[in-house]
């Protein structure tokens, strides 16, 4: 069976289950057809005593006539003698092609000879005296063998008509066992078709579902590096060729994972021997920054290239982070704490900017649990990128907020098109002066509230220009970005970080503002992951990282 098909397997079985189910109807119909011979002969038999219960009947009718003076007999009694003759004579006539005439055949012929002698003595016995008055003389030696004649006729119908009743009720007998025989093998036809249905179904299943069950086993179980196992193609050739097909898959998965593997440590080795001559440039500005004249023009320079040093030591900080995720140490976290933690965190970057945060926490929002450094990491990355985005697009009359309407043209003075970030500052304090009132370049919206009895959802929103559609679902794979700087790492560790807190992530355009949104679902208890103890040496040392990349951003925004 191995070399056939499963749509080959479920053909052969189907035309086996058919011819079954002919064989069955078969022998069934043949069963059927002696249900209808009997019926058949039934009926014959049903018709036959009703007629000879009829001849009683006349009979019965010829002994109550009175004859006449015991010599004569009257029309009317004459005219009976004759009509029972003719129906006797018809009933035997229609009994010679039914089984009843086979059954009977010497009874019949008797009865018909009696007949016969009958219709004789009366045809010689009567004559017509008057034609107007017709009646006919018998001598008393006729009338007495007519007497005879009838009798005899009438216990030979009654004999024929007891072993007929006899006859009929074989015949009932044998229809009933019939019937039931035939209720019985459709019984069967039925159960075993209804069985072969079944046993072909499980054979089907078994031959399709069990490799696929391996499969899925093997899939929910990935080996090393995330990829699962090669398969041993079984079953059906269909599903050894899905089997074989998998694991050409699997392989070249295995063989890209380890050409990107070799690559991410070879970037990090990079990355850990970058860094420390990183960080000697780094001090070296500061020191030369320190001693260079406060009123010399070439000040700035050290500035803008402090900011790069710090700018190159968060790439390499994402690049670390993303290349060995640590596990997650939990702890209860209130989500108010955590929140004001980011909001003074970016309280610098947001005054700089001139963008308002709008925090709206649900008082049931309540305690969760999660790593709180990683979930730090990832929030601020995500308002890191909305505080981007808010900058590139600068002020536009529905995201600026408190300027609408108050600062009135000179409010649109602080919209931008992403150019020079250094002129802002300056047009801003212009389109202030003017309006007498403090103005916003844009806003970024950050909800937290409850999702059901077990969930957090997690909003935030700007009113930056927005990602478009055909992004959405790439915005979260590695390196891939639309802004000019950065690595694209960002939300690729935002969306690792959810996703191993058994969340989701998802980005959308925004509801109030005009911006993106990123909507976050995490559940409130993670008891079924994997813990680490707080100790962790790498947790140690990845939260050092985090802390740095925080510290970066927090500084030179």
């Amino acid at each position: 069976m191995r070399r056939f098909g499963l749509s080959q397997r479920i053909f052969l079985g189907f035309l086996c289950l058919s011819l079954s189910i002919l064989v069955f109807m078969g022998v069934s119909l043949k069963k059927f057809s002696e249900v209808l011979d009997s019926s058949t002969k039934l009926q014959d038999t049903d018709d036959f005593l009703h007629a000879g219960t009829q001849l009683q009947d006349d009979l019965l009718q010829l002994v109550q006539t009175q004859e006449v003076f015991d010599q004569y007999l009257g029309e009317q009694t004459w005219r009976n003698y004759f009509e029972f003759s003719k129906r006797l004579e018809t009933l035997l006539g229609g009994a010679k092609d039914t089984p009843t005439f086979r059954r009977r055949r010497k009874e019949l012929e008797d009865l018909d000879k009696s007949r016969l002698e009958m219709s004789g003595l009366l045809a010689n016995a009567t004559f017509t005296i008057n034609p107007n008055f017709t009646i006919g003389a018998v001598s008393p030696a006729s009338l007495q063998k007519i007497k005879r004649a009838r009798s005899q006729i009438h216990d030979q119908i009654r004999e024929v008509l007891t072993r007929e009743r006899g006859s009929r009720i074989q015949i009932e007998t044998l229809l009933r066992s019939h019937l039931d025989a035939l209720w019985r093998r459709m019984i069967v036809v039925v159960g075993l078709v209804f069985a072969g249905g079944i046993l072909f179904a499980a054979y089907l299943h078994r031959a399709a579902m069990d490799p696929l069950r391996k499969l899925m086993e093997i899939i929910r179980n990935p080996g090393e590096m995330g990829i699962p196992s090669p398969a041993y193609p079984s079953g059906a050739r269909e599903m050894r060729e899905l089997i074989v097909s998998f694991n050409h898959l699997t392989s070249s998965l295995r063989q890209h994972q380890k050409r990107l593997s070799s690559m991410l440590s070879w970037a990090v080795m990079v990355a850990h021997e970058v860094r420390k001559p990183l960080a000697a440039i780094g001090t070296a500005i500061q020191v030369l920054d320190s001693g260079f004249p406060a009123e010399h023009p070439d000040k700035p320079i050290f500035r803008e290239v402090l900011k790069e040093v710090y700018r190159v030591n968060g790439i390499i900080s994402d690049l670390l982070v993303f290349s060995k995720p640590r596990p997650l140490v939990l702890e209860k976290i209130d989500w108010n704490d955590l929140i004001e933690e980011i909001r003074i965190l970016l309280s610098s970057t947001l005054a700089e900017r001139r963008i308002n945060l709008e925090l709206s926490i649900a008082p049931d929002a309540g305690l969760f649990h999660a790593d709180r450094l990683q979930l730090h990491r990832a929030l601020l990355n995500l308002l890191t990128n909305a505080l981007d985005a808010v900058g590139t697009s600068g002020m536009s009359g529905a995201g600026a907020v408190g300027a609408a309407g108050a600062v009135g043209a000179a409010g649109a003075v602080c919209a931008t098109d992403g150019g020079n970030r250094a002129d802002w500052g300056d047009k801003c304090d212009e389109a202030e002066r003017a309006g007498g009132k403090s103005v916003t370049r844009g806003t970024v919206l950050l909800q937290v509230e409850p999702l059901g009895a077990d969930k957090i959802l997690v909003a935030l929103e700007d009113s930056g220009p927005g990602i478009p559609p055909e992004d959405r679902e790439k915005v979260f794979d590695p390196f891939f970005s639309r802004k000019s700087k950065g690595t694209g790492l960002g939300l690729a560790i935002v969306a690792d970080i959810i996703e191993r807190h058994d969340g989701h992530i998802k980005a959308m355009s925004g509801k109030r503002l005009s911006g993106a949104r990123f909507e976050i679902e995490l559940p409130r208890s993670l008891d079924s992951l994997e813990l680490v103890p707080p100790g962790d040496e790498q947790g140690e040392k990845n939260s050092k990282l985090v802390q740095e990349k925080e510290h970066d951003r927090s500084s030179f925004g």
